[in-house]
């Protein structure tokens, strides 16, 4: 029976190993740094020593005695293992109180589940009057919305003003703009726009209604129920590079009519563990629920998780970016496209061009560009899928494209990844890159001005020949 505690001990590293502790605590990245796991391996060996000098020397937890009345303390297995466990338990709390008196603010939490709301039409959609602020990605951010759903700050009226042109950004997380208010793509463009249409007497607003994980589905069912009823003179739409895979996975519970219309993309099953990746979906495993049920009842493993993540994409960005994993059946970022992701990017542009048909029977003209992803100019990831969309707009007259990949080249070529995105998180823009994007899209309104704000160019064209009658 003595022999039980170096037996525990030698237990105890074996299940304290990296590899354990990769998959309770970061499933979705790995302690990849070399003196992160020089560090555990070290623990690891010192539990075994210790293990097998008990083994050893048949040793028992005892108290020896120091008079002659004291008697020696044996512990049996079963309280052996007690105790070990105590003591463990013991230790997480110290290490969970003195994280809390270091850290008296939480550690970053993914917020994304609980500040969207399930939509029977839409599937998702923003908790209305939604307002924190967002430091996931390093920087910190306002989030907001309003009653609508809308990235905004005021309740959009129907009635638009007088002289007023009305203009609606529609897309996901890029489009809504991980940055402070002022410094979206959207805000800057509206600014602009102003600024040059304020002395003609006309005002500008750009009504933001990107929303995280949005895609060409729902795109359509936001002018099919929602964007109509605003009277929208333009229209630009940001195909983000997800938006084909969340296509698929959308296309699993979405219903269709006799056209093959959507006009429902209802919610996924929440018991189901559904997680959208940029290559399909796939779904939750027992070890990341469990990861993440720690991480938001623990500041201790938010810290130890964050760190872990942190040397992942670290190491992954220096030999890399890892290929997907599991279902990639809409993958249409990789460089070889198969019969599923072919499938999947014609699904996708066919709804994508039933929302310009939808558009231009309401008399509505639209913008559309897509969302480049750093790896694209890395050549890590395809840059296909912005050739796709320039052919699809080719068929159809009267949308335009931007070519946001090729604007954005010059400046996003040879630089790290946090110049112009997020060192932790390479596939949205960060403030510069909400900036460049920005002057890119004003730059082509202005260049199409008569075609995309057709009411301007024809009040204009109004306005000179009045001014010519009067002088002749």
């Amino acid at each position: 029976m003595r022999q039980y505690q170096g037996f525990l001990w030698v237990v105890a590293a074996l299940c304290l190993n990296v590899y354990t502790l990769q998959a309770v605590l970061s499933p979705d990245g790995e302690f990849s740094s070399r003196s992160l796991r020089v560090c555990i391996h070290v623990f690891d060996i010192f539990l075994i020593i210790i293990g097998l000098l008990l083994l050893k020397n048949k040793s028992n937890l005892s108290l020896k005695p120091t008079t002659p009345y004291s008697h020696t303390l044996t512990l049996s297995k079963t309280q052996t293992l007690f105790l070990m466990g105590a003591v463990l338990i013991v230790f997480c709390i110290s290490v969970e109180l003195l994280v809390r008196i270091i850290l008296p603010t939480r550690p970053n939490l993914d917020f994304s589940s609980q500040d969207l709301i399930s939509d029977p039409i839409l599937n998702h959609r923003w908790k209305r009057h939604l307002y924190r602020v967002d430091d996931q990605r390093g920087p910190a951010f306002l989030m907001y919305a309003n009653a609508q759903s809308f990235v905004e700050a005021y309740e959009v009226k129907k009635n638009k003003p007088p002289r007023t042109y009305r203009i609606f950004y529609i897309g996901d997380s890029n489009t809504q703009g991980v940055t402070m208010p002022e410094f979206k793509a959207a805000k800057i463009v509206e600014q602009k726009l102003e600024a040059m249409l304020a002395p003609k007497g006309y005002s500008v607003e750009v009504i933001n209604t990107g929303t995280s994980s949005y895609s060409t589905m729902i795109y359509y069912l936001m002018v099919k129920y929602v964007i109509q009823d605003y009277a929208p003179d333009l229209v630009v739409i940001n195909f983000d590079m997800t938006d084909v895979a969340n296509d698929y996975a959308y296309r699993q519970t979405a219903l269709f009519d006799e056209n093959g219309h959507p006009y429902a993309a209802l919610p996924m099953d929440s018991s189901e563990h559904i997680i959208l990746t940029p290559y399909g979906f796939e779904r939750e495993s027992y070890l990341k629920r469990a990861a993440r049920f720690l991480r938001q009842h623990s500041y201790a493993v938010s810290v130890i998780q964050d760190v872990a993540k942190e040397h992942h994409k670290s190491k992954q960005y220096q030999q890399g970016i890892r290929r997907p994993a599991g279902d990639v059946s809409a993958n249409w970022l990789a460089h070889e496209w198969n019969e599923s992701i072919l499938h999947n990017v014609d699904f996708s542009m066919s709804l994508l061009t039933q929302t310009l048909d939808l558009l231009e029977s309401r008399g509505i003209p639209a913008m559309v560009t897509g969302v480049p992803h750093y790896p694209q100019y890395t050549h890590e990831w395809s840059d296909k899928p912005h050739t796709v969309l320039e052919h699809t707009l080719r068929t159809h007259k009267h949308a335009y494209f931007l070519n946001s990949y090729q604007a954005l080249k010059p400046f996003v070529d040879n630089t790290d990844p946090d110049v112009y995105y997020f060192k932790k998180d390479v596939t949205h823009l960060n403030t510069e890159g909400n900036k460049i994007w920005a002057d890119a899209q004003f730059e082509f309104i202005k260049q199409h001005l008569n075609e995309l704000l057709p009411a301007i160019s024809n009040h204009q064209d109004k306005h000179t020949k009045e001014t010519q009658k009067v002088n002749q």
